[in-house]
């Protein structure tokens, strides 16, 4: 690939490329279901099905060889490639890169002229139709499925080529959801005495018009007196409708998959889909009980002397390690086996993850992480990589000698007698390509690591949120003791330190170790910014510091790690150790019995002589103000039952409440005091006021640790709710594999919402705005403002769904796990499309995953005022067409102004490539139409702004912008160009053209600021 660089220039310049020559005549196929006899066509960034006619374009795929054997799958219409990239449920088609193994397939005879289509780089992936999605689907199968046999139609011009249509007829088409009961509850033995060992079994009906998810386990947990004592969690069958299926018991919370039978008569319930993974036309009828009577001691009869089970531990441990292709050459994709044998005296555990991570000279690149089989003593078992930090299971040879590391349970699942022999190396040597490929310009001699240069802080009015409390940074704190400055300025992600404000915060590892200021403002409130250690389990350690005020200590700080820390493999996160730490930080915030005056010396110290390094990050100090009371039109919630400060569950008496004042005309008022909601709190009254006493005084919290354990969720008739004045807290500490289902404020808001005066953390989101009824009722006019919106496992706010004419402004949004504020116009089951959404005066900070600000499609979103800092390992500013729904195909203007970026950018983001702090990726369709105005942007971790993918750039506009300083990582390597230091603009497509006008640069680490690719259209003016 040729790149060229671009001088500064004053006046307009415009690179081009020569059009590539029109390509010879192609043949194509059309692509024909052998169940539902019809068609695989392009729609949009998606595959899906119908009966489309012969002449219908988007219907005809050509099959261009490889070359290894596969295939890539081009439309004819578009000129777009199918493929798995980001591994949707769904197959996607859109512009791709060339090197993606995500976009190759295998078309495999199944007989009968009847082909299977299976993807190369998820090597157990087919495409299929069993879930009758509309979608084409992709996922493992069952050979025998007829949704995963596929007839290729040969088509000339628009007449297709007569082929055999299989006799068999189509299996009906289910639609609708599934519906899971319990029909009958068994056990073994059926007629059990006292002592004996009991197995529980479920029949399980599905009784609903829709068939359950394929892969998604159909769970059913067993309790004795609601006691958990036994569960199934194997089966990932389809159920069909009106189908059954017997699930046994398998496992349980004592690590035996059976109950010890006492005398008496017991209250057996068996709960399918206890843990809600599948969705349903009725939730509500999951359960079944029936009565179990056991009395006297087993008579002793003469059994078969049972088999010994394993006793004591498993140890696992790598005996070989192989590679495919067995003599690999430079340029080969080269997937990794371990052989793993149990060296132990016990079984590996049933349904955890035999897991091993594939390192080349100490790098990782891949790993394997489907196998759950448990592994006996003596027993071994070849694991085969299938997935890794690139999005592929494959490493791209090249010429030299390598040391090859397996490193099986990398990530400690699995308790072992030895935890210290999980690794094996092994050497691999390949030689000389047979074929040369041209070589990358010479790799960039890293400088020095620039300096960071001075950055301005909010203005309130003018950047970021407006705020009643006053921030003071540990790094200018008087520290004592053993106190330390701990910093990263170059961003290495390995540092704690990256992920804290200005990349620095003091660490107090030992008794006497202090942080300490002196007071400018008044106040009692305090909320603090800390990081402390993990446990080894992932579920957190507790521990305190002491608040010293004038010497004198007045109040000691509980903290807990059981919120913070997740890790990475790739893009997903993991409760427990093992991958890339990220959520290093959390915050606590209290109240002084007494305020603090200005002049007095806050010392935040650790006295409690524990063997844990706590660190602090900041401090922020406001005066917390009276309490609100009742307001004359509204009912409390006391009144209908509620207790604060309790540990009873209160939600039935808010929604009574709540039920009540919609009928009367009244509001709800929540007063000072915790309040315990045990489930998701769903409002459906319109035109009603709910405040409580104050942030400082009246929480909502949510002791659930579950999926769909807690929040608030507005349903189709909420309208016009004011919401307000209220801390809001849960117990959630995991996304559970994305499907914890989990926001504080999720689904419909209705028309004219109003959430103001909020401070929320600690649940899945802050807001996920968008309506999954069969009916979408479209979010408009929702206000979300001076609110503080923290410490989430995912987005701060995403308006999704239709959500439109809606505004968050005025917020702190700040320590997230994905993107601080999103606009994502998805279009499941036909949600219109989001437009006019307004983001400004926020603060978005230290984001530990994707983007500050983050619009994927729509039209007449203002983005504006807004101040956007120390995102960590993910971009200020990002817009891309990754994801299904709406795009910019239909965008008129979209514009940013008036915005300030701070630290942000990264070398290394969850895929080990780079992004800008501003980032632009048209990895399916076009980004269009799209205006930044009066933009600054500070300390870019690499490049200041990055363009790239196929999918082409028209009407981008960058007026008035200031990049000053980039490059502050030392990394040059690259995974989409050459090697390369900060650039202030990087470019890796060929496809588009952009605008700037009046570029102000400095501090440009690169020696040339712009880093193009041949072809594309670069207007500096």
């Amino acid at each position: 690939m040729l790149f060229l660089t671009l001088a500064l220039i004053l006046t307009q310049v415009i690179i081009t490329n020569t059009p590539a020559k029109e390509a010879s005549a192609a043949t194509y196929v059309r692509i024909k279901n052998v169940w539902q006899q019809n068609y695989l066509y392009e729609n949009g960034d998606s595959v899906v099905y119908g009966n489309v006619g012969a002449d219908t374009y988007q219907s005809h795929w050509e099959l261009l060889d490889v070359g290894d054997g596969s295939v890539r799958l081009k439309n004819r219409a578009s000129g777009e490639y199918m493929h798995i990239e980001h591994l949707y449920g769904n197959v996607e088609c859109t512009g791709i890169n060339m090197d993606w193994y995500s976009a190759r397939w295998f078309v495999e005879d199944a007989g009968d002229g009847q082909k299977r289509i299976r993807n190369s780089w998820q090597s157990n992936n087919y495409i299929h139709v069993e879930n009758q999605t509309g979608y084409a689907q992709r996922g493992t199968i069952n050979t025998e499925w007829t949704s995963a046999k596929w007839i290729l139609e040969t088509v000339g011009g628009t007449t297709p080529t007569p082929t055999t249509v299989p006799t068999t007829p189509p299996t009906p088409t289910p639609t609708g959801q599934p519906d899971l009961i319990v029909t009958d509850i068994q056990w073994i033995p059926e007629n059990p005495q006292a002592g004996n060992q009991v197995t529980f079994k479920a029949v399980v009906q599905n009784q609903g018009t829709g068939i359950s998810n394929n892969g998604v386990i159909n769970g059913v947990s067993f309790r004795v007196n609601d006691t958990v004592v036994s569960w199934s969690d194997t089966n990932t069958t389809p159920i069909g409708p009106g189908q059954s299926v017997t699930l046994t018991a398998n496992w349980g919370p004592n690590n035996k998959a059976t109950w010890t039978a006492e005398n008496g008569t017991f209250t057996i319930d068996a709960w399918v889909d206890d843990v809600n993974r599948i969705s349903e036309s009725n939730e509500n009828n999951n359960h079944r009980n029936e009565n179990l009577v056991t009395s006297g001691t087993p008579t002793p009869t003469n059994p078969p002397t049972p088999t010994t089970p394993p006793v004591g531990q498993p140890d696992l441990i790598v005996t070989d390690i192989l590679w495919v292709p067995e003599n690999p050459e430079a340029g080969n994709e080269i997937t990794f086996k371990a052989v793993v044998k149990n060296q132990g005296t016990g079984i590996s555990n049933a349904g955890v993850i035999n897991g091993v991570a594939f390192k080349v000279n100490g790098t990782q690149v891949s790993w394997s992480d489907t196998n759950t089989t448990p592994i006996g003593p003596g027993q071994s078992v070849t694991l085969t990589a299938n997935g890794g930090p690139s999005n592929k299971a494959s490493w791209t040879a090249a010429n030299g000698s390598y040391s090859i590391n397996a490193w099986v349970d990398d990530v400690n699942r699995i308790a072992e007698s030895s935890e210290n022999n999980n690794t094996r190396d092994e050497n691999l040597q390949i030689g000389p390509t047979p074929t040369p490929t041209p070589t990358p310009g010479p790799t960039p001699t890293p400088g020095p690591t620039p300096t960071p240069v001075p950055v301005p802080s909010p203005v309130p009015g003018v950047y970021g949120a407006t705020v009643p409390y006053t921030r003071y940074e540990s790094e200018t704190a008087v520290r004592g003791g053993s106190a330390a400055l701990r910093e990263s300025l170059d961003f290495n992600v390995a540092n704690t330190a990256s992920e804290a404000s200005n990349q620095k915060y003091v660490a107090l590892p030992s008794n006497g170790a202090y942080v300490q200021w002196t007071v400018n403002n008044p106040g009692a409130g305090i909320n603090m910014r800390f990081t402390m250690p993990d446990s080894a389990d992932g579920m957190g350690l507790s521990g305190s510091l002491d608040v010293y005020v004038n010497g004198t200590k007045v109040h000691t700080i509980s903290l807990s790690s059981y919120w913070s820390w997740q890790y990475f493999n790739g893009d997903q996160p993991a409760d427990a150790p093992g991958g890339a730490p990220r959520f290093r930080f959390d915050e606590v915030h209290f109240k002084l019995n007494t305020p603090l005056q200005v002049g007095d010396t806050l010392r935040i110290q650790k006295t409690n002589g524990d063997s844990l390094e706590y660190g602090v990050d900041f401090v922020e100090i406001e005066a917390v103000p009276a309490a609100i009371s009742k307001p004359a039109n509204a009912y409390s919630v006391t009144e209908y039952g509620a207790t604060p400060n309790d540990t009873t569950d209160d939600l039935q008496a808010f929604s009574d409440c709540v039920t009540a004042a919609d009928a009367a005309g009244m509001d709800v008022y929540i007063p000072e005091g915790r309040f315990t909601l045990g489930g998701i709190w769903r409002i459906g009254a319109s035109n009603i006021k709910i405040t409580g006493a104050g942030i400082w005084y009246t929480e909502i919290h949510f002791p659930s640790s579950q999926p769909s354990g807690g929040g608030i969720s507005g349903n189709d008739s909420c309208s016009g709710l004011e919401f307000c004045n209220v801390y809001l807290s849960s117990m959630l500490r995991s996304r559970h594999g994305q499907r914890a289902i989990y926001k504080c404020f999720m689904d419909t808001y209705g028309t004219n919402s109003y959430i103001h005066d909020f401070w929320q953390e600690h649940f899945e989101c802050g807001f996920w705005i968008g309506d999954y009824d069969d009916t979408i009722v479209a979010t408009s006019g929702l206000v979300i403002a001076n609110g503080r919106i923290r410490n989430n496992l995912a987005d701060g706010v995403n308006f999704c769904q239709g959500t439109k004419n809606s505004t968050v402004q005025n917020c702190s949004v700040r320590n997230n796990g994905d993107d601080g504020l999103a606009v994502w116009p998805d279009a499941t089951m036909g949600a219109p499309m989001g437009v006019n959404n307004t983001f400004s005066f926020n603060t978005i900070e230290n984001n530990w995953r994707a983007g500050g600000i983050a619009i994927f499609g729509g039209d007449g979103h203002q983005i504006y005022n807004n101040y956007i800092k120390d995102c960590f390992k993910g971009s200020g500013i990002r817009l891309n067409t990754t994801f299904p729904g709406y795009h910019f195909d239909n965008t008129t203007e979209i514009k940013f102004s008036n915005n300030i970026i701070i630290n942000c950018g990264t070398s290394v983001d969850c895929y080990g490539g780079e992004r800008g702090s501003i980032d632009l990726e048209a990895s399916g369709s076009a980004i269009r139409n799209i205006t930044f105005e009066n933009i600054q942007i500070y300390n870019s971790q690499r490049d200041a702004i990055q363009i790239g993918y196929g999918g082409g750039f028209s009407g981008i506009n960058f007026n008035n912008i200031t990049i000053d300083g980039t490059g502050l990582d030392p990394i040059t390597s690259s995974r989409f160009t050459v090697s390369h230091e900060g650039a202030a603009v990087m470019v890796y497509t060929g496809n588009g053209t952009v605008t700037f006008r009046n570029l102000v640069m400095r501090n440009i680490e690169a020696d040339d600021p712009f880093l193009l690719q041949s072809g594309f259209n670069l207007i500096v003016q």
